[in-house]
């Protein structure tokens, strides 16, 4: 039987991207990014959104691409991003001795969309400077 694991979203940073270099010259960039969730009526009357967060993860692939570290050069805290890659599970016993677990987005793709409350000029001098990550190295047409 088939299986498909995809996600594709949109969202913003909760925090600057973490870079952490490997003895073996590999890297790994860890952040969160908020999704918008469904629209809710709160306890005051108004309607407002939910937010997912979500961990995201990055990993320099040799000569597949160096996806961690150009997403930690140029993403921050609050930048609108795209991301395409596969959920993974972690799965960890905490201090207290209790199981836990978490979904994680292993990202192989991205695309920075630009900051916060940044004019549209400063946002394509930035998305210019950035590289955009494939993990094929194909050229897309």
């Amino acid at each position: 039987m088939p299986h498909l694991n995809r996600m594709t979203c949109m969202g913003h940073l909760g925090r600057d991207p973490e870079l952490k270099q490997f003895s073996n010259g590999g890297a790994v960039c860890k952040t969160t990014i908020a999704l918008k969730g469904k629209p809710r009526k709160g306890s005051d009357g108004k309607w407002g959104n939910d937010t997912t967060w979500l961990d995201v993860q990055l990993f320099d692939k040799g000569e597949r691409g160096k996806q961690a570290t150009n997403f930690a050069q140029y993403a921050k805290k609050g930048d609108a991003v795209y991301l395409e890659g596969m959920l993974s599970q972690e799965n960890w016993t905490d201090s207290s001795g209790q199981k836990r677990s978490k979904m994680v987005l292993d990202a192989e793709d991205f695309q920075l969309l630009g900051q916060r409350g940044q004019g549209q000029q400063q946002q394509e001098t930035r998305q210019d400077q950035a590289p955009a990550a494939s993990s094929s190295g194909d050229v897309p047409w």
